[in-house]
């Protein structure tokens, strides 16, 4: 499909079709009026659903109903956000506190451990940290982000189904983390872009069926542990669960490995530069 025109990252002011041409009118404060065969709207849902709401109402009331919880991150060096024993450590940790009453709550922080993920060096140990239950040590902390992260409800799938059917349909397209089901992270938004770019220019991802092949599922990754679990269950005796522990650390570490050496420019030799 040839490109003419394409207009991103502008001051919209607004977006109505033209009586007669059927195409998309685009009032843009940055580069003045033009018209379009594709709208495609990237963007959160709150915001999106405000962008379409007088083009595709019914668009706009689906994708309104999305809920959205707000999360805090923190990359940090605070081993105490770790378990006490290091041979326990995981690329993923779990801590949950429960507030008792008669409204009994229950909050839980996720750390993950950056260097058992990414291939960096072992000389510093860091962390990220989601919705943490209390605050690194003084000195620790690299980064401080918030995040709107929609949440997967019971309507869920149903506001996929809708969105789905309403993709393309006169030129109109919407992607974001909340269109795709799984979990709603950056992952999600960026496989969302791509799909609407591949049924644009009707040509799929150069990577898609290598990287599949050589990256292991995570269904057959989680019964491999499963069943290793299982089978050294009944020998697992004082240091049992750490040799378990580690064992699983070492898997993820290699899928991890094995993903990171699929992507373009990867290389094994530390980048001295």
């Amino acid at each position: 499909m040839a490109v003419s025109r394409h207009c991103y990252s502008s001051d919209i002011s607004s977006i109505h079709k033209h009586s007669e041409t059927g195409k998309w009118v685009v009032d843009d404060k940055t580069h003045g009026t033009a018209e379009y065969d594709h709208i495609i709207v990237a963007t959160d849902p709150h915001a999106a659903a405000i962008i379409l709401r007088n083009i595709s109402p019914k668009l706009a009331q689906t994708i309104g109903q999305v809920e959205v919880t707000q999360s805090e991150t923190i990359l940090h060096t605070d081993e105490s956000f770790m378990p006490s024993d290091s041979a326990l450590w995981s690329p993923m940790n779990l801590k949950s506190t429960r507030t008792p009453g008669a409204q009994e709550q229950t909050q839980t922080e996720c750390t993950a451990w950056i260097n058992a993920l990414q291939p960096i060096s072992d000389k510093q140990q860091v962390f990220e940290t989601w919705n943490p239950l209390s605050e690194p040590r003084e000195g620790t902390v690299i980064s401080r982000s918030m995040f709107d992260r929609p949440l997967v409800t019971m309507e869920t799938a149903q506001m996929l189904h809708e969105v789905s059917a309403a993709q393309g349909v006169e030129g109109l397209w919407v992607c974001g983390a909340y269109t795709l089901s799984g979990v709603p992270l950056l992952e999600n938004a960026a496989d969302s872009g791509l799909r609407v770019a591949e049924k644009l220019a009707g040509v799929n991802r150069p990577w898609e069926h290598s990287l599949r092949r050589a990256v292991p599922s995570p269904v057959h990754a989680l019964t491999a542990v499963s069943a290793n679990l299982m089978r050294n269950a009944a020998q697992m005796t004082g240091n049992g669960i750490s040799r378990a522990a580690n064992w699983s650390r070492d898997c993820v570490r290699e899928m991890s490995s094995i993903a990171f050496k699929t992507l373009p420019g990867w290389s094994d030799t530390p980048d001295t530069k």
